[in-house]
């Protein structure tokens, strides 16, 4: 048998240590090990659940299934594992500390199987090295979240676009992986609200915030597919405070309306996730007569937030995350066709109502500071969704090699969202965790008058 233990303090409190370690769905944010990992038992965590986890060993991808043994909330699991080479038990034990943090102690048993039984000096040096990769991973993970400085060399490759478009790739992401703690933070009794919550970004960043403790309330325009994402972060987290609001955010009646129906069940509105969106290759006209990404990408958002501000009032510490594109970076807002009549571009629509966006979350920032409203915008890098294969194909045939998953491109929404480390920071432009700038390519710059005006339209465009 080899044996592998490691005892880790952290700062973080146990209530929550304990449920993202013991949660092994947690297993790819510390343990590089770990490729992916599954759940296919449904509801609560609970002993007999079973993970299905690809793992790398050595130069082999490995399926292998882990076993919830032993569950003793807050104060030990047991997993263990086995193929046809190798037992694996892996126990962990938690206790509180006098400083407020916490003690993990993780112990995992490796025994080769009879038929590998000759191969365990092998085992030995890979485990000891992938033992030693895992805990500090851990170690990483349970550091307590701090903003960092973008640094000179990503300000440089910002200002000459090219290569800070390289950080939108899957490499970007995984350029921040030792500044990248995990999102621990517990959200129970808090009301979250995700637009475009289906699949995408909005899924995984509704998915996410299940798992913290959130009560969710999804918002999109179709009743399966909000029934099915309701019934599929139930299934994988146990979380049954969720609800569903249908509504066609292209149309502002209808965000009003969703707002109502919204304040009616809620007083209190702790986090609003704007993220709907879709790119129109072709122009549209709503029935309201504005511009289709016009409505659904910037008055949507904005009327939303300004509906649900009573709501938000209440909070005391209300979080608005809105979901922009880097796109934006190569647009100004045209003041003078903000419905795009003037030869339609899908991408270019797109990227001003985004833009807009932007200039929009500045502004609030600044309004609701009184009301300790935080507002922030993000962009999520390239990611592989279900809409950028349909609206750009090219696009996705050319750079799938590159493009983040939806839940690497929702990241940043997550810890916008949750982390205290962002708690008083507002109207900033984010990517990965960092902040950035929003005016870098040439002629895409806004003046004070153009941003007041910018305003006084949406403001005239949703009646407010």
């Amino acid at each position: 048998m080899i044996r592998i233990e490691k005892d880790i303090h952290t700062p973080r409190p146990l209530e929550e240590v304990f449920p993202f370690i013991a949660d092994f769905c947690n297993l790819p944010d510390w343990d590089p090990g770990v490729l992916s990992s599954q759940k296919t038992s449904k509801g609560i965590l609970k002993e007999g659940d079973t993970f299905m986890l690809e793992t790398s060993f050595g130069l082999q991808k490995i399926p292998i299934t882990y076993t919830l043994d032993k569950l003793i909330p807050h104060k030990e699991v047991v997993y263990s594992a086995a193929n046809h080479a190798i037992e694996i038990v892996d126990r962990i034990r938690f206790s509180p500390q006098a400083n407020g943090g916490t003690k993990v102690q993780y112990m995992a048993d490796f025994t080769p199987t009879k038929d590998y039984a000759s191969f365990e000096p092998f085992f030995r040096l890979l485990l000891s090295q992938t033992g030693k990769k895992a805990f500090q991973g851990m170690t990483r993970a349970l550091q307590v979240s701090e903003v960092k400085d973008l640094g000179m060399w990503k300000k440089f490759a910002d200002s000459l676009i090219l290569p800070g478009m390289l950080y939108f790739t899957k490499y970007g992401y995984h350029a921040i992986e030792e500044h990248r703690p995990a999102i621990t933070q517990r959200l129970e009794g808090k009301l979250v609200i995700v637009t475009g919550a289906t699949s995408g970004l909005g899924y995984e960043t509704a998915l996410s915030l299940a798992r913290l403790g959130a009560t969710l309330v999804l918002v999109g325009r179709n009743e399966e597919k909000l029934s099915n994402a309701k019934q599929n972060i139930y299934d994988e987290t146990g979380n049954s405070s969720i609800e569903t609001e249908k509504a066609d955010l292209s149309l502002l009646e209808q965000v009003r309306n969703v707002a109502e129906r919204i304040l009616q069940k809620h007083s209190k509105i702790d986090i609003l996730v704007n993220n709907a969106g879709y790119l129109f290759p072709q122009r549209e006209i709503t029935s309201e007569g504005n511009e289709t990404s016009l409505s659904l990408l910037l008055l949507s958002p904005y009327l939303l937030s300004h509906l649900l501000l009573p709501g938000l009032q209440q909070s005391g510490n209300a979080k608005i995350v809105n979901v922009s594109s880097g796109g934006m970076y190569t647009q100004k807002i045209v003041l003078d066709d903000l419905q795009s009549e003037k030869d339609y571009n899908g991408s270019v629509a797109y990227a001003r109502a985004k833009r807009g966006l932007v200039i929009a979350t500045e502004y609030l920032s600044k309004t609701w500071q009184k009301d300790n409203i935080q507002v922030n915008a993000m962009h999520p890098g390239w990611a592989d969704t279900t809409a950028v294969q349909q609206t750009l194909p090219e696009f996705h045939k050319i750079m799938r090699g590159f493009l983040r998953t939806a839940k690497e491109g929702a990241d940043t929404i997550i810890w916008l969202a949750a982390d205290p480390a962002v708690a008083n920071i507002s109207g900033e432009f984010w990517l990965d965790r960092q902040i950035h700038a929003t005016e870098i390519v040439p002629g895409t710059s806004h003046t004070a008058e153009e941003k007041r005006r910018l305003i006084e339209e949406l403001n005239s465009l949703c009646k407010l």
